[in-house]
């Protein structure tokens, strides 16, 4: 108050009495300062980082057994090639949303480093606080870390990447400082976010070799039930017809109440021999399907190469969203609130 009391007491004497203007320059009393800005980018911020960890918590289990989703679902999927790609995309709808409210924390602070003048610290603060939730709500998980390290170095890098667009766009400007300036940040997230889920799978490749093998033997013995029951199907459906055409080749005066006697104890044991073709099946179904996978020369290549394979499959997987997704909606997050920051 006594300063802003100052500045008017200032206005009013150099408007009615002449001073030069160099004395006016040191006379001038400092406007209190306003941090709006930074109050309104770090709160912004750091929702948009919680929401992204309190969504993405769910899922990284299925992120870190991504490729084991992906193989799982194929081998199950009988439909069309769109419920196919459902049944592969539907784990990861959360992961989606939960990066939305990420790419709107890095739009906060691309929007704040064009018109504040704290833009590194703003950034440290804001990647601090989202590091801090993410560690904390992953109960300090390996991936936590990463995770954590990749929010932070993303909130700062993107304050002066931020700046650098705003200099050098002519076209689209606003739209294209944020969705330039996220695109590449988000390049740094995925890579460590990958770079942390291989040292994860790596660490624990033991779990989450027989974790995979678990469910991929429990698919293929699904599989092979489905299969097995359409081929004891046939098998009985050709065991009744060539039984009651032995029937009528052998007894052609039968009379018909006797012959219509004998269809019904075909027809009994008919049901019984599927009924024990089944269970003879599904005692042996997890022995065989163990077998199979174990026979499979890829298999033991493929758990050889697991770490890599989960992470660069995460990793394709995020560039993917980067490039035809979130970018875009960075640029029209940062469309609106450019001009809020603007008018604070």
């Amino acid at each position: 108050p006594h300063s802003l009391t100052a500045y008017r007491t200032f206005h009013t004497i150099t408007t009615y009495v002449y001073i030069p203007q160099e004395l006016k320059i040191l006379m001038k009393p400092m406007k209190p300062k306003s941090y709006k800005r930074e109050i309104i980018a770090i709160i912004g911020a750091s929702i948009s980082f919680f929401l992204f960890v309190f969504l993405i918590n769910t899922n990284v289990g299925k992120i870190v057994n991504f490729q084991n989703s992906f193989l799982s679902s194929s081998l199950q999927q009988t439909g069309s090639t769109l419920d196919a790609i459902g049944a592969v995309i539907s784990p990861f709808l959360s992961v989606i949303l939960s990066l939305l409210f990420l790419t709107l924390g890095f739009v906060f602070l691309s929007s704040y480093s064009i018109n504040g003048k704290y833009g590194k610290k703003v950034g440290v603060a804001s990647g601090l606080i989202g590091a801090g939730l993410a560690i904390y709500w992953f109960q300090f998980s390996i991936v936590s870390l990463f995770v954590g390290a990749a929010l932070v170095l993303s909130s700062i890098f993107i304050m002066p990447l931020a700046v650098t667009y705003s200099q050098e766009l002519k076209k689209w400007k606003n739209f294209r400082i944020g969705s330039n300036s996220v695109g590449r940040v988000f390049l740094i997230f995925n890579l460590l976010v990958a770079l942390g889920i291989f040292t994860a799978v790596f660490m624990n490749v033991g779990y989450y070799r027989q974790s995979f093998q678990s469910e991929l033997s429990s698919t293929v013995k699904d599989a092979s039930l489905q299969q097995a029951e359409a081929i004891a199907d046939t098998y009985v459906s050709v065991f009744k017809e060539s039984s009651i055409a032995a029937i009528d080749k052998t007894y052609p005066n039968l009379p018909a109440s006797e012959r219509q006697l004998l269809i019904d104890e075909i027809n009994k044991q008919s049901d019984e021999l599927k009924k024990n073709l089944l269970a003879e099946i599904n005692n042996r179904a997890d022995e065989l399907g163990q077998k199979t996978i174990e026979s499979l020369p890829l298999f033991q290549v493929y758990i050889t190469w697991l770490p890599v394979m989960v992470a660069f499959s995460v990793f394709v997987l995020l560039e993917f969203f980067r490039s035809f997704i979130f970018s875009n909606i960075a640029g029209v997050f940062s469309l609106a609130l450019l001009r809020v920051f603007e008018k604070i």
